[in-house]
């Protein structure tokens, strides 16, 4: 997998002491395989970055944009901030679950700490069902395996 720049120019890894005190104003441990990337890819898109899923019996296929940043202050680029959208988003998301990234809709691609503090699965946070208990849905067991099933856009419509 590549990751392409998006908000710098040049890659901006986090260092460890940016994701130390991430995970301290969140209250949890992040996954070695987070850590990792966002010591390496932080404010990147993955490439490829769609990834399908099954929304209210439907196939839906999303976009991952970029991994957000731990950097501080927030002020640069606090859009992406982790712990800033973690905070303004807060009465949409669950206790527990913490975005790493969206899609272009605005819906958020997330950390779910609900059923395990040390191997959080990665799931989908619908916006306009966001807050009332509705509208998240599964995606991978852990943030390798949701990496994993990332796929170019094969142009295939017929499924």
């Amino acid at each position: 997998m590549d990751w392409t720049d998006y908000l710098w120019d040049e890659a901006h890894p986090a260092t460890n002491a940016d994701i130390a005190a991430a995970e301290k104003a969140l209250g949890v441990k992040f996954p070695k395989a987070v850590r990792d990337g966002l010591r390496k890819h932080q404010g990147q898109v993955p490439d490829p970055n769609l990834f399908d899923f099954e929304e209210g019996g439907e196939r839906t296929t999303s976009v991952m944009g970029p991994l957000f940043h731990v950097r501080e202050p927030a002020a640069a680029h606090p859009a992406y901030q982790l712990v800033n959208v973690s905070r303004n988003r807060k009465h949409l998301l669950p206790d527990g679950v913490v975005p790493f990234s969206e899609d272009p809709s605005g819906n958020m691609i997330a950390l779910d700490y609900r059923a395990s503090k040390s191997t959080p699965a990665v799931v989908f946070l619908n916006h306009e069902e966001a807050g009332s208990g509705a509208g998240v849905t599964t995606l991978a067991s852990s943030f390798e395996d949701f990496l994993a099933m990332l796929h170019e856009d094969t142009g295939d419509d017929s499924s």
